[in-house]
């Protein structure tokens, strides 16, 4: 699913513009993304939790020159599958 089938989902039940959909679509990832950015979890009750995590400062191998790399630390998100995405096949299993 892309941006636009979530927009056009939005348009057809609150019968709106097409560019008010878009909008409202991108208010949401965008305040998303503010809270991970801040070091929030986003939960979406039946779908998942986004949680940011900080990723540990290490050492890497540049496999091209031979050379030891520093890694610098860093931010990822980390996804966990809501129990109502996982029980949408019907026996519990995950997508």
């Amino acid at each position: 699913m892309i941006k636009i089938d979530t927009a056009t989902t939005l348009m057809k039940v609150q019968i709106c513009s097409r560019t008010t959909a878009l909008q409202v679509v991108d208010i949401c990832t965008e305040r998303m993304k503010e809270a991970l950015v801040e070091g929030n979890p986003v939960e979406r009750r039946g779908f998942g939790v986004f949680e940011p995590l900080p990723r540990k400062r290490g050492s890497g191998r540049n496999i091209a020159m031979g050379a030891s790399v520093l890694i610098p630390q860093a931010k990822s998100t980390r996804f966990h599958l809501g129990k109502g995405s996982r029980e949408i096949e019907g026996n519990g299993s995950p997508l």
